[in-house]
């Protein structure tokens, strides 16, 4: 038992000296252990979003098909998009997957989907930058069939 405590001593001088010898090597310098336990203060700054702005996103349905339009400022910073379909549940389905390369940027998108039936539908935008961050859009409520098109 007292052999493993002393192994441990012998572990820490070695950590220790090669630590020295790292700061002396980089820094040029003794690190000052004065200041290890000093106080640190954090800022907590507001992240700002790399998400372009959602300018419009509208829809007009036809012959059991809804055509849905978007606009973004641009498309610079914008990972992907997915465009989503609920029925009466809002339970909330991918349609439709849009991918940004470099080379393209059309701010403008639009997409048709053929419905199972005549009902009311409600599309949202889920948008993903190239830094991570996501957002949604508003829900827009289609009813297809009858003369309401759009809301």
């Amino acid at each position: 038992m007292k052999a493993n405590g002393f192994r441990l001593i012998v572990y820490r001088a070695i950590l220790l000296v090669l630590l020295s010898l790292y700061f002396i090597l980089v820094f040029g310098q003794v690190p000052d252990s004065s200041n290890y336990f000093q106080q640190v203060n954090y800022t907590i700054t507001k992240h700002q979003s790399s998400l372009p702005k959602l300018l419009g996103f509208d829809g007009i349905s036809s012959d059991k098909q809804v055509k849905l339009n978007w606009r973004f400022e641009t498309t610079a910073g914008l990972d992907g998009c997915v465009l989503e379909r609920a029925d009466k549940s809002n339970d909330f389905k991918p349609v439709a997957y849009f991918f940004m390369t470099e080379d393209i940027n059309i701010p403008s998108l639009k997409y048709t989907d053929k419905v199972p039936q005549d009902a009311t539908y409600f599309y949202r935008l889920k948008f993903t930058a190239k830094d991570g961050s996501s957002d949604s859009s508003k829900v827009v409520m289609i009813k297809v069939g009858g003369d309401q098109k759009n809301h």
